[in-house]
Order: structure tokens, then C-alpha cells, then sequence
């Protein structure tokens, strides 16, 4: 968790604060050193209170909303087999192609 924290801010900037609830990950001897060390306050909130962290609670419905649109999608496309079974050589299967075959 360390690792990838200091790649994002790496990345995208030092965060003043970071809030999260009270997973082990987020609550290890590592963490504790990661903050002194970098100087990012981290804040927990309460057990059993999400929506102290409403942003996170949106953010992860919005990704449990895209995995199932995504599921949706595939399993549309996937019984056109692969690329190969169509004797395609591989070749890009397009959007007209896939709703075509529904």
C-alpha cells in the first residue's frame, strides 16, 4: 500500500489528508510509518460510519455500477468467439459487427 501511495504522489501531488476506514491495510505499522514519513495526515473514520467517507461509498457504487455494466457488455460480445473462431486473422471486431449478430 506504501509502494503504490508514493507512486501516486509521485504522480499527482502530496495529498494533505487521506481518509479511509479501518481495514487492516490501512491501519499497519507500515502505514503509521508511511505518514510520519511522508507527513500526510490520515484520518479513519468512525466503525461502521461509511458515509463519513461519502466519496469513497460513490466512487466504489459507480464502480460496482461500471463492472456490471461491463459484464452486461461482454457477455454480449463474447458469444461471437474469439477474433481467430471467425476466421478473421485476428482482425478488430467492430461495434456494427457485434450488435449485427445479436
Amino acid at each position: 500500500m506504501a509502494r503504490e501511495l508514493d507512486a501516486l504522489i509521485a504522480r499527482r501531488g502530496r495529498p494533505a489528508t487521506i481518509v479511509s476506514d479501518n481495514g487492516t491495510e490501512m491501519t499497519s505499522r507500515a502505514m503509521l510509518e508511511w505518514t510520519n514519513r511522508t507527513g500526510v495526515d490520515w484520518h479513519y473514520i468512525a466503525p461502521g460510519k461509511p458515509q463519513q467517507n461519502g466519496f469513497v461509498e460513490s466512487f466504489n457504487g459507480k464502480l460496482r455500477d461500471a463492472g456490471r455494466c461491463r459484464r452486461r457488455w461482454r457477455s454480449t460480445i463474447n458469444p461471437l468467439g474469439s477474433h481467430n473462431d471467425r476466421g478473421s486473422g485476428g482482425g478488430q471486431v467492430t461495434a456494427k459487427d457485434a450488435f449485427d449478430r445479436r
